[in-house]
């Protein structure tokens, strides 16, 4: 969760929403309502702004979490692959050993390889799904704050001395 700053319609910045709540003391008092008009037309036009701006930044934030991810992926993938043909070579080498005549042995050794094929295609698509991100964000506006936010500080903080 991200915060957008503006100042007018001038960008000023990004901001962690926990870092944007410390600014804002939002959550820890009652927030000041002075009842003042809103331009909510202006607000609307820095809509696509902040949220590009927004999108941005957790494209961003998610490539590299892809990048430090990916190199355990890739590890254990291959620790899978690696897995799935002693599986399969164990499968070949008891083939002949059962002493049944040859077509139940292969029928016997195919149903085992499609087991096998299916328990670490299913295990590959788990890792798939719980260790990948999406790659388009889907961005959702929860809220628009408004006015002078050192005023709205100042109101709700308890100690004027953190103020900085």
């Amino acid at each position: 969760w991200i915060g957008v700053g503006y100042r007018g319609r001038q960008f000023e910045g990004l901001n962690p929403l926990a870092d944007l709540l410390e600014r804002t003391g939002l959550g820890t008092a009652d927030a000041p309502n002075r009842g003042l008009p809103v331009d909510e037309g202006k607000l609307r036009g820095l809509l696509p702004d902040a949220v590009d701006r927004a999108r941005t930044w957790i494209v961003a934030r998610r490539n590299e979490f892809e990048e430090a991810i990916n190199a355990k992926l890739e590890h254990e993938v291959a620790a899978l692959d690696q897995l799935r043909e002693r599986q399969r070579a164990e499968v070949q080498r008891t083939l002949g050993e059962s002493g049944q005549p040859a077509p139940i042995q292969q029928h016997r050794a195919n149903r085992r390889l499609r087991r096998i094929k299916e328990v670490f295609g299913e295990y590959l698509n788990w890792i798939q799904d719980t260790m990948t991100t999406e790659r388009h964000p889907w961005i959702q506006v929860v809220a628009v704050l408004t006015g002078n936010i050192e005023t709205a500080v100042r109101a709700t903080k308890p100690s004027p001395s953190s103020w900085g």
